[in-house]
């Protein structure tokens, strides 16, 4: 028996990290394993109820929780993790990692027990046939991610602003309407060819990713970059910042465009430039259509 504990989810949030782990308990049988969760408070009381339970059950803990928490992760688990934390104590003890990315993996292998490397499915969804570019028209722009700071959603905006040529942005992703950075990023988007989509269902990213010319991520730190994998299996050219996995699927200049993650705003902005006022080169990277590689847990 498996049992996951994750943080409650919030209406309406999505991400690629419970798509991932919705995916892989969606195919367990009740028998096999199940999800269930707890507030950071409470997340060891749930683990010690759960061993007396089922003391054969291996439980995976999401390591989200050790952003939420200040105590470390309970060790007598298997952690999850979608990405290196934050803090050095992120566990009581040594522990067995399956991480999203080998990044991840190598960057808490001091401190694990084992690691093994599960990367993220992608959905079929995305397989969809691709819509042609018609010449002379705004060339069409996804950013996908929840608005935060880390994600330059506003960062991207304000490039574009000073692009003189046609272009649209719709940016997917969960916000929370009392941020600061939602605030900024409907100050940055007024009057521009911006369109705030907000969560949606994956079926209506794909749909969106069929649609675009282009998608960008200025996101400086991923575990692996699951927006951008996706944008690859649907045939989607992408210009973004290397972090993640992100170079191990997208081949620079074929199907898509890699900067370095610290790559300033000058250097971003000039090849935005560069793509926008020469949409043959994204006609050229949509034929480079390619779906990444990717693991399952049979092995773990």
């Amino acid at each position: 028996m498996i049992i996951l504990i994750e943080p409650k989810r919030e209406a309406g949030f999505t991400s690629g990290g419970y798509r991932y782990q919705s995916s892989v308990f969606g195919q367990l049988s009740p028998e096999q394993g199940y999800i269930v969760t707890a507030t950071a408070d409470g997340l060891h009381a749930l683990v010690d109820s759960l061993r007396l339970q089922d003391p054969d059950a291996v439980i995976v803990v999401d390591g989200l929780f050790a952003e939420l928490s200040s105590r470390p992760l309970p060790g007598d688990c298997v952690a999850l993790l979608h990405m290196v934390p934050a803090r050095l104590n992120w566990c009581k003890q040594p522990m067995h990692v399956v991480a999203t990315s080998a990044t991840t993996a190598a960057s808490v292998a001091s401190s694990s027990l084992s690691t093994a490397v599960v990367r993220p499915g992608i959905d079929v969804c995305f397989d969809q046939p691709r819509s042609a570019h018609v010449p002379g028209a705004a060339i069409q722009i996804v950013c996908v991610g929840t608005v935060s700071v880390s994600k330059g959603q506003v960062r991207l905006v304000r490039m574009l602003e000073s692009i003189s040529a046609q272009w649209r942005l719709a940016l997917i992703g969960s916000s929370d309407a009392s941020s600061v950075e939602v605030a900024n990023l409907h100050q940055a988007s007024a009057g521009l060819p911006v369109d705030l989509v907000g969560a949606v269902s994956i079926e209506q990213v794909a749909d969106r990713f069929a649609r675009a010319d282009l998608l960008v991520s200025l996101s400086q730190s991923e575990s692996f970059g699951m927006s951008v994998a996706e944008a690859a299996a649907a045939g989607l050219p992408v210009l973004a910042l290397a972090a993640g996995e992100i170079e191990d699927f997208i081949e620079h200049g074929k199907n898509g465009w890699v900067l370095p993650s610290d790559a300033d705003d000058n250097h971003i902005k000039a090849c935005l430039h560069d793509l926008l006022l020469a949409p043959d080169k994204l006609v050229a990277a949509m034929s480079a259509r390619q779906r990444p590689s990717l693991a399952s847990w049979g092995g773990v």
